[in-house]
């Protein structure tokens, strides 16, 4: 089956409803993705929706395996096994075919395991060997093991979109700690330390990777570039040249960002950064889960982009010359990106692409125009925006 093009990623979740602790993995798993309000006793923060399909299945499908992991461009089945995952043995044969299909998908697909008991499918779905087993009790204590399986869902998912692009060289997600050392560093060395126990997860923390006699300001502008900047927004934040420099850099490149509220005053002086259209958290109880949440569903919706633009590019429904922008484009980010399109040999067929939903009709007729004034015939559009038109 020819794929969708425009769906880039779904979850095919197989699972026992009557397992109580399955129940709450797979809540927390479908919540990464779907969004909502907090669940999880708080590990898990609220969100929008990624748009990413989510198919339960609790019994054998009815349609064949290739049919329903072949729709998506990309598919990570995620298999919940507990004390009699199932006693239908077609269902058992259904997700052994389904290893199978992964197996042969050449890195397309992928197969995530989890293990509630001791009880072992490799036997009765021998398919199911492509695939690196997860013991549940390997995720952490007991109350955090939920909020791990969905922070490790999504990440995952990050990967196999990276891999699928073509587009990123390093398919792990980086997060970048922007903080004032004054009153920001306790926090930002508690999150390094985390992220080093989250699979898949890094983290750019200065002073460990910038090495003395190196170009630190280059390190720091290549790390606002290639990463999630979180933004621990301390009291002094704002203050430190270096911070307002920071975020001046993800202003300029589109960088996803994430804000780390650490205030603690009542009021607040007007703040000239631009962090409002970025997802914020604030952790008085000292929930650092909610935060790498947020940083890694960001880190997915901009995969989720990359990989749309880049089969759009390869398809011939977007130019070559496409200029990706990760969030929502200020002005600044909008001269930059028409900047290097206007230094590029061709002038026709030029687009720049930033995320839903389209910019609201002043700020949009403001940015075209921002936008023909440098590289005259370049058009702006969003994904739907682009579908709409075609």
């Amino acid at each position: 089956m020819t794929p969708t093009l425009y769906t880039p990623l779904q979850i095919v979740l197989c699972f026992n409803p009557t397992d109580r602790v399955g129940t709450k993995v797979r809540e927390s798993i479908v919540h990464g993705f779907r969004g909502g309000e907090d669940i999880g006793g708080g590990y898990l923060a609220g969100g929008a929706d990624l748009g990413v399909p989510v198919l339960e299945f609790e019994s054998k499908p009815t349609q064949r395996v290739t049919e329903i992991l072949d729709r998506a461009l990309h598919s990570m089945v995620v298999l919940l096994v507990g004390p009699n995952l199932s006693e239908d043995d077609s269902f058992l044969d259904w997700l052994s075919d389904c290893g199978k299909h992964i197996e042969e998908s050449s890195g397309r697909h992928q197969l995530l395991v989890i293990y509630f008991s001791d009880e072992w499918l490799g036997d009765r779905c021998p398919g199911l060997d492509c695939s690196q087993a997860l013991k549940l009790h390997e995720l952490g204590e007991e109350s955090i093991r939920p909020a791990s399986a969905g922070l490790m869902a999504l990440n995952e998912s990050s990967r196999i979109l990276a891999q699928g692009s073509e587009a990123e060289k390093d398919s792990h997600l980086q997060l970048f700690l922007s903080h004032a050392k004054m009153d920001g560093q306790p926090i930002a060395r508690a999150l390094r330390d985390m992220a080093d126990n989250i699979p898949g997860l890094k983290s750019f923390y200065d002073a460990e990777e910038i090495p003395p006699g190196s170009r630190w300001r280059e390190i720091l502008k290549n790390g606002a570039l290639t990463s999630i900047v979180v933004v621990l927004r301390s009291e002094i934040f704002e203050d430190r040249p270096w911070c307002r420099q920071e975020v001046a850099w993800a202003d300029e490149f589109a960088s996803p960002i994430v804000v780390v509220d650490l205030r603690c005053r009542l009021i607040h002086p007007p703040s000239h950064l631009g962090l409002e259209t970025a997802p914020s958290a604030r952790v008085p109880d000292g929930n650092f889960f909610r935060i790498f949440y947020l940083g890694v569903r960001e880190g997915l919706r901009v995969q989720l982009l990359r990989r749309t633009v880049h089969e759009l590019t390869r398809t011939g429904a977007l130019p070559r010359q496409t200029k990706v922008l990760p969030r929502v484009p200020s002005m600044l980010a909008l001269k930059k990106a028409s900047t290097e399109l206007a230094t590029q040999v061709s002038t026709l067929n030029k687009v720049i692409i930033y995320p839903d939903p389209p910019l609201s009709e002043g700020y949009y007729d403001a940015a075209t125009a921002l936008v023909e004034s440098i590289a005259p015939g370049t058009r702006l559009y969003t994904p739907q925006s682009l579908i709409a038109e075609s």
